[in-house]
C-alpha cells in the first residue's frame, strides 16, 4: 500500500499547516515562513538549546498583562483554550513568560510586514490606523476604565509573533512518512471481535503449599527475602508496565490530622426564621412573591403575551420566604462561625498574645483543642431572660419557636432520636422527642426560659436529664451539650478530631474525610499527603505543616483541618520484612506462586477444542456443592479497531477519515477486564496489543480468515488473571478504500498531528521537558 501522495501534494501539506495555524492567531504571518526559500533545514535540525536563565516577577506580570491584553483584541483563542487546559491550571502567567523568553532567545522577532498584516486582519480593515482604531474601541469597550495606548498593542502583538514564530520554527516539517500514514489508517479502519475468557489464578491458591511465618524453610526464607528487596522501595499499586504485579512495600507518607467540623445539620437547626421576620419579609418585599394569574373560564391570555404575574398571598408565600431566609441564615451563620473559629486558632498562634497559653504548642496538637474550649460558652444569661407569654395546646415545636423568639436566642432543641449523656453515669442512651406532640406551659412556668424549659421537660418526662444548655461563640443560640452532636462544632469521627499518622489510603476511607474538597476540588487525601512536600523540591503553592485550611465537607458542612505531623515514605530496614509487612510479602509470594502453577497448568490450551473442554470441565467443577465455586467469566466484544491498543484517543479518530459510526463502535466493552481502578485503561491497551499481534495477519495483504482455531493466552499480573482469547469476527483493510478516502484522510491526520505537537508546545510539562524549567526553592 506504497504512496507516493506527499511528493504530488506538497503544496496541500503547507495548507494544512497554515489552516492550523491561522486557528492561533498568527493570520498571515505563519504562511510567511512557508514562502521563499526551502526552510527544511531549519524545521527539521534547529533546536533551541536552554533558552531560559530565569523567570523573574516581572516576567510574569508582563506576561499576564499580554495575555489579558491578546485576549481582549482577539487574539489567540485557540491557544488560550490550551493553556487552560487543566494540567496548567494557576501556571498560565509562567507558561507564556517561558514562551516570550524562548522567543526572545532564538532570535525569532516580528518584522514589520507581520505585524501590519496581524493588526489589519485583527482590525479587519485594510487601513493600519483603522485597524488600530478598531482595536482601541474594543477595548474600551470591554474595558472603561482603563485605555490602552497603540504602542502598547504593538508590543504585546509583536512579541505574540514572536512566540508563534520560534513554535513553528521548533516544530518538524511536513510531511509525515508514508508508513505513519498507513499505520494510522490501519489502526482506524482494521477491525477485529474477541471471545475471550478470564481464568482468575486465585483459583489455585489452595494449591500452594501453607507458610509458618515463625517457621520458614530456608527455601521460604530466600524467595520472602528476594520478593522484598526486589520491591522494598517500590510504592503498591504501581506498575513498572502493563503486566506487572504492582507489588510495593515502601511505607508511604503519613501524616496526622486535627481538624473540626462545622457541622451544617446542627447550624440548620437554628437558622429557621421567626414569625415576626417572615411577615417582615413579605411585606418589604411583596413583589418578589408572585404567581401566574389564572385565566378565568379557561381562557388564554393576549396572543404574544405571556402569563400575567399577580401577588402570592402570604399564606402561599411563607414557605418560599421561609426557604430563603434559612438559606441566608445558614450561610452568614456557617461564615460567621467559621471567622469565630479561624480567629481562636490565630490568636493561639501568636506566641506574644497574652491570650495564648504558654507552654502548650502547636507540635502537642493543643490548638484545636483550646479553640474548642473557648468556643464553648456559658448559657446561664440565656436561661435568666424574662418572658411574657404562655403556651396554650401547641406543638413542640410552636413551642419552642415561641420561646425562642420571645427570648431572642435561637434554641437548638433534640427533636427526633438522639444520644443524650447521663450526668451520672456518663453513658449515652437514645431519647426520642416527638415534635408534634402537643403541649401546655402555664404563665407562671414561663418565667424565666429556663423555667420554661425545665417545665417542657417535664411534659416531655425528660425531667431527669440535664440538657447542659450551652453557647457557642459566634452564634446566637443555645444548644444542649448532652445531646451527642448537637454542638455546632464536632470532633467525633476519629479520636475527636485528630488522628493517628494515617496513609492517603486511610484519609480516603474515612467517611468524613473522605469528602472534604477544596475549592478548587481537591481532595483532602491529596493536599494532606502534599504538606511538607516543598522539602522534596515540589511545588510550593502547597499547604504547609501547621497550616489552617478549610474544606467543604460534602452535605456535612465545612471542615478546618491542619497537619500536625508528617512522616516521609520510606523503606523498612534490614534484609527480611517484620512485622505486618512480612505477612503482606507472604500474602503476594503465595499470589505469585499460584499464578505461575496458573500459567503452567493452562499452557497446553492453544485451540479452541482444548478451551472449550476446560471450560466445559471447571464450570461443572464449579457447580458442585463442595466446590461451591464461580464459573468462568465470558465476553465477546463488540467490533473494535486496532487504534485500541495504540497511544491514540479514540475520539479524535472520528475526523480522520473513518465513518464515525465505525470508530465510535470499535472498541470492546469489557465484562472483567477491569482491575485497580488507576491501571483500566493501561490494562486494556496492554491486552488488546497482545490480541491484536497474535491474532491479526503481519501484511494486510495476506488472506486471513475472519474466525480462528488457535487462542492466545495473555497473562494479567496485576489483575490476577489470565485471558484466552479467540477472534470471532475480522474485517480487513481495503487498499481500494484507502485510495478512494486518502486525500481526506492524510489532511485530517496531518491536522491531528501538528495540533497535538502544538498543544504538547504549550503544555507546562513541555515546557519543563524542553527548558528544564524548575521552582526556585527559597523564593516567592
Amino acid at each position: 500500500m506504497a504512496i507516493g501522495f506527499f511528493r504530488r501534494h506538497k503544496k496541500l501539506m503547507i495548507g494544512i499547516m497554515v489552516v492550523l495555524m491561522l486557528s492561533f492567531g498568527g493570520g498571515t504571518v505563519i504562511t510567511q515562513l512557508f514562502s521563499g526559500k526551502d526552510r527544511s533545514e531549519d524545521f527539521v535540525t534547529h533546536k533551541i538549546s536552554n533558552p531560559v536563565s530565569k523567570i523573574t516577577r516581572g516576567d510574569t506580570k508582563r506576561a499576564d498583562y499580554d495575555i489579558s491584553l491578546l485576549r481582549r483584541m482577539g487574539i489567540g483563542g485557540t491557544a488560550w483554550q490550551i493553556l487552560n487546559g487543566n494540567e496548567n491550571q494557576g501556571k498560565i502567567g509562567l507558561i507564556y513568560a517561558v514562551l516570550l523568553k524562548e522567543a526572545e532567545k532564538s532570535g525569532m522577532v516580528a518584522t514589520n510586514a507581520d505585524l501590519d498584516t496581524l493588526i489589519k486582519q485583527v482590525g479587519m480593515n485594510t487601513d493600519m490606523a483603522t485597524a488600530l482604531d478598531t482595536i482601541q474601541s474594543r477595548l474600551s469597550d470591554d474595558d472603561k476604565r482603563s485605555s490602552v495606548g497603540d504602542e502598547e498593542i504593538l508590543s504585546a502583538a509583536s512579541r505574540w509573533i514572536g512566540v508563534i514564530k520560534t513554535m513553528q520554527l521548533a516544530i518538524p516539517r511536513l510531511p509525515i512518512s508514508t508508513a505513519e500514514v498507513e499505520l494510522v489508517y490501519r489502526d482506524a479502519m482494521e477491525g477485529m471481535k474477541l471471545w475471550m475468557v478470564a481464568v482468575p489464578a486465585r483459583e489455585y491458591l489452595d494449591k500452594v503449599p501453607a507458610i509458618d511465618p515463625s517457621a520458614l524453610s530456608e527455601q521460604q526464607a530466600k524467595e520472602i527475602k528476594d520478593l522484598f528487596q526486589a520491591h522494598k522501595n517500590s510504592v503498591p499499586n504501581r506498575y513498572a508496565d502493563e503486566n506487572d504485579a504492582g507489588y510495593g512495600y515502601l511505607i508511604p507518607r503519613h501524616v496526622r490530622l486535627h481538624y473540626i467540623l462545622l457541622d451544617s445539620d446542627v447550624i440548620d437547626r437554628i437558622c429557621a426564621p421567626f414569625r415576626s421576620e417572615i411577615q417582615k419579609e413579605y411585606t418589604d418585599n411583596k413583589h418578589d412573591y408572585t404567581k401566574n394569574e389564572d385565566s378565568e373560564n379557561g381562557a388564554d391570555s393576549e396572543e404574544g403575551a405571556g402569563p400575567k404575574k399577580v401577588p402570592m398571598t402570604f399564606s402561599e408565600a411563607r414557605e418560599k420566604i421561609i426557604g430563603k431566609l434559612k438559606r441566608e441564615k445558614s450561610a452568614k451563620t456557617m461564615a460567621d462561625l467559621e471567622d469565630t473559629l479561624m480567629e481562636m486558632l490565630i490568636r493561639y498562634n501568636k506566641d506574644d498574645d497574652p491570650g495564648a497559653i504558654a507552654g502548650a504548642g502547636i507540635a502537642e496538637g493543643r490548638a484545636y483543642d483550646w479553640a474548642m474550649e473557648q468556643m464553648v460558652e456559658d448559657a446561664t444569661d440565656n436561661l435568666k431572660t424574662r418572658l411574657s407569654i404562655s403556651i396554650d395546646r401547641e406543638t413542640v415545636k410552636d413551642a419552642i419557636d415561641k420561646l425562642s423568639e420571645d427570648a431572642n436566642v435561637r434554641i437548638c432543641y433534640p427533636f427526633g432520636p438522639n444520644l443524650i449523656k447521663d450526668s451520672k453515669s456518663g453513658k449515652y442512651s437514645e431519647v426520642k422527642i416527638d415534635g408534634d406532640v402537643i403541649v401546655t406551659l402555664a404563665k407562671e412556668d414561663c418565667r424565666t426560659l429556663g423555667d420554661a424549659l425545665t417545665a417542657l421537660a417535664k411534659e416531655l418526662s425528660i425531667d431527669e436529664i440535664d440538657m447542659n444548655w450551652k453557647r457557642c461563640s459566634g452564634i446566637d443560640a443555645i444548644f444542649p451539650a448532652a445531646a451527642k452532636s448537637l454542638f455546632p462544632l464536632e470532633r467525633s469521627t476519629a479520636g475527636y478530631g485528630r488522628t493517628k499518622l494515617v496513609s492517603k489510603k486511610d484519609i480516603e476511607v474515612d467517611a468524613l474525610l473522605r469528602s472534604c474538597r477544596s475549592k478548587t476540588n481537591e481532595k483532602l487525601s491529596d493536599l494532606a499527603l502534599r504538606v511538607g512536600a516543598k522539602e522534596a523540591g515540589e511545588s510550593k503553592d502547597i499547604p504547609q505543616l501547621d497550616f489552617d485550611g478549610t474544606m467543604n465537607a460534602g452535605y456535612r458542612g465545612r471542615l478546618i483541618w491542619r497537619v500536625t505531623q508528617v512522616v516521609k515514605a520510606h523503606a523498612l530496614k534490614g534484609d527480611m520484612p517484620t512485622g505486618f509487612t512480612l505477612y503482606q510479602v507472604i500474602d503476594d509470594w503465595k499470589k505469585t506462586q499460584a499464578f505461575e502453577l496458573a500459567l503452567r497448568d493452562l499452557s497446553d490450551i492453544k485451540d479452541i477444542k482444548k478451551l472449550n473442554h476446560y471450560i466445559e470441565v471447571h464450570d461443572t467443577n464449579a457447580a458442585l456443592p463442595e466446590v461451591d465455586g464461580d464459573k468462568l467469566n465470558q465476553v465477546t466484544t463488540s467490533m473494535f479497531s486496532r487504534l485500541l491498543a495504540r497511544e491514540r484517543n479514540i475520539r479524535d479518530f472520528a475526523s480522520i477519515g473513518a465513518p464515525t459510526d465505525i470508530v465510535e463502535t470499535r472498541h470492546p466493552q469489557y465484562g472483567f477486564m477491569y482491575p485497580q481502578e488507576q491501571t483500566n485503561v493501561m490494562v486494556q491497551k496492554y491486552m488488546v496489543r497482545q490480541a491484536v499481534a497474535k491474532l491479526t495477519p503481519k501484511d494486510p495483504d495476506d488472506v486471513f480468515g475472519k474466525k480462528s482455531e488457535e487462542v492466545v493466552m495473555i497473562p494479567l499480573r496485576s489483575t490476577g488473571i489470565i485471558v484466552f482469547a479467540q477472534r470471532v469476527d475480522y474485517i480487513p483493510v481495503v487498499e481500494s478504500e484507502f485510495e478512494a478516502n486518502k486525500m481526506r484522510f492524510i489532511a485530517s491526520h496531518t491536522t491531528q498531528v501538528v495540533r497535538e505537537l502544538v498543544i504538547q508546545w504549550l503544555s507546562y510539562d513541555g515546557v519543563v521537558a524542553r527548558t528544564g524549567l524548575r521552582m526556585a526553592p527559597d523564593e516567592d
